[in-house]
């Protein structure tokens, strides 16, 4: 009886332990959420190029006012700072299939010569953002960011 009652709690471990390894590692919204920390870590360090390895093909190709297209716009203002600080928080990831819709309030400060310029969002009043991933492969990249929009401030 003893062995009946130790084999049934190690196949419970392990389903909750399979569980828990599924959401946190391998889900699509884990694949995601690693995703957009890889990307605010290439922007903080201005790794152009680990940053927009990201991106789709037709995002980094995309023309923006002008002829300038969002790859050359990127690389263009990193350039300027010596240093991005990033703070992503609330995010919530909806997959279906090969597309997954994000929620996430970003602030963005740049450092420049030793100054700290606050570029995106406060802290009080973060910028709520709305983004398309596509799954390219077995990789999860950026399609495009479709809304933002200043949070109401928290208090």
């Amino acid at each position: 009886m003893i062995r009946q009652g130790r084999l049934f709690f190690l196949v419970v471990g392990f389903a909750v332990m399979s569980w828990l390894c599924w959401k946190w590692f391998l889900s699509p919204e884990a694949h995601i959420s690693n995703t957009l920390s890889a990307i605010v870590d290439a922007a903080e360090s201005s790794d152009t190029g680990q940053l927009l390895s990201h991106f789709s093909e037709e995002y980094v190709n995309q023309r923006l006012v002008g002829s300038q297209s969002v790859g050359d716009f990127i690389r263009n203002r990193l350039s300027m700072v010596d240093r991005l600080d990033i703070s992503l928080e609330d995010l919530k990831v909806d997959v279906v299939s090969d597309l997954a819709t994000t929620q996430f309030d970003i602030v963005v400060f740049a450092l420049k010569e030793g100054e700290r310029y606050l570029m995106v969002g406060t802290p009080f009043q973060p910028v709520q953002v709305k983004a398309l991933f596509i799954k390219v492969g077995s990789e999860w990249k950026l399609y495009d960011a479709v809304e933002f929009s200043a949070r109401a401030p928290q208090g």
